[in-house]
């Protein structure tokens, strides 16, 4: 399967676009913070080999199940005591939401150019080696099949350079199918339309994958989804519970 050629475009909300963006890793060293934690944690000395250091009845008994959330996914949100916590370990303040915040800002200002309705609290995902990440019924999915609001745009980025089944497969256009992988470095990161369909496939890269997902909608077109609710986390979509703005300048 040939990875996915990406295009940049000026308009960050057009449709069934996909946009590779850099940013700063010594600004946002999401890397560093990450990786000081899960040596914290459980002594791996690097993400892509956090499969090696969790306790094998730890780890999910199927390749497709349990990939959602599990120990290691609690493990790493004790980076930040924002989180929920399952208190196996205690939650550090490390900077890590500040960073978000910050990194926020910096697309907010320097990428989209425009006032940003923002999820409050990032998604932490974990695929993996020989695993998929993801429910065992929406490997490939839309946000919008768990009620996201149809204006999100989609932020990925991941943590080290992923390629082929370690990283995201998506398709190119509305409905085509023609999910290939996105091949992307540490310091870039993925923009793209909600409506597109996504997901993993089996990783065999023998590396595990972690990333963020964020998402955002422009202020101008955003309207309140109150009657509707994340999958994991149960908050509504609304300001100040699932979704969040700049306020003077953090």
């Amino acid at each position: 399967m040939t990875p996915h050629t990406i295009s940049i475009v000026d308009q960050y909300h057009e449709n069934d676009k996909l946009q590779l963006v850099r940013w700063d890793t010594t600004q946002f060293d999401f890397r560093g913070l990450i990786t000081q934690h899960l040596f914290d944690c459980t002594g791996c000395p690097a993400s892509e080999r956090l499969h090696e250091f969790i306790p094998r009845d730890k780890m999910p008994t199927h390749a497709k199940s349990g990939t959602e959330h599990t120990y290691g996914h609690d493990l790493l949100y004790a980076i930040d005591p924002a989180f929920r916590q399952a208190g196996y370990i205690e939650a550090k303040d490390v900077g890590f939401i500040r960073t978000y915040r910050d990194f926020i800002q910096h697309l907010q200002e320097n990428v989209f150019q425009e006032e940003l309705v923002f999820q409050r609290l990032p998604s932490l995902r974990i695929q993996y080696s020989g695993f998929y990440t993801g429910t065992a019924d929406k490997i490939m999915h839309r946000d919008r099949d768990f009620d996201h609001p149809a204006e999100e745009i989609n932020i990925w980025v991941p943590i080290a350079t992923c390629h082929g089944t370690a990283s995201m497969w998506i398709e190119s256009k509305y409905d085509l199918g023609d999910y290939a992988p996105v091949n992307i470095d540490y310091g870039s990161l993925l923009i793209f339309d909600s409506g597109l369909v996504h997901g993993s496939v089996l990783n065999t890269e023998g590396a595990t994958r972690i990333s963020l997902d964020m998402r955002v909608i422009p202020k101008r077109i955003y309207t309140d989804s109150s009657s509707t609710f994340s999958a994991t986390a149960g908050r509504e979509f609304k300001l100040g519970d699932y979704y969040d703005l700049i306020r003077n300048g953090g």
